[in-house]
């Protein structure tokens, strides 16, 4: 993940801030309306070493988070490995399910170079997602 001040260079300040601004109006729950915590998908080496890179499938950029542990579960059985994707690191094996905290939720949902999309459907053919 980039820096808040590398963002704000980027981005401009105003900008940034607006965007933060936008976001914070429209936060939801951090936790999934099934209860759970949102999960996320995570690269991790054959011995379960996470390597803090996420599965990125939505578009521009986005993080697809499961509603629940069965359906990120589920989105595993039907996906390539990362090592069979590439883009992640050599170590990088399989896949780690990972609950996110409520403050990681926070800091995904309001970094503005970044949008979460929920899971709705998991089909061998594809995911299902719309922008949170």
């Amino acid at each position: 993940m980039r820096t808040g001040s590398v963002e704000m260079a980027e981005m401009g300040k105003d900008e940034f801030v607006q965007k933060v601004a936008e976001r914070l109006q429209r936060m939801p729950k951090d936790t999934a309306p099934t209860g759970e915590p949102y999960h996320l998908l995570e690269a991790a080496t054959a011995d379960g070493e996470l390597l803090g890179q996420y599965w990125m499938e939505g578009p521009e950029g986005g993080l697809p988070v499961f509603q629940s542990r069965k359906d990120a579960l589920t989105a595993v059985r039907c996906m390539p490995l990362p090592s069979e994707l590439g883009g992640f690191s050599e170590a990088a094996e399989r896949w780690h399910i990972r609950a996110l905290s409520g403050d990681e939720f926070r800091y995904f949902f309001l970094n503005p170079y970044v949008t979460l999309y929920v899971v709705i459907t998991v089909l061998e053919s594809g995911i299902e997602t719309r922008p949170l």
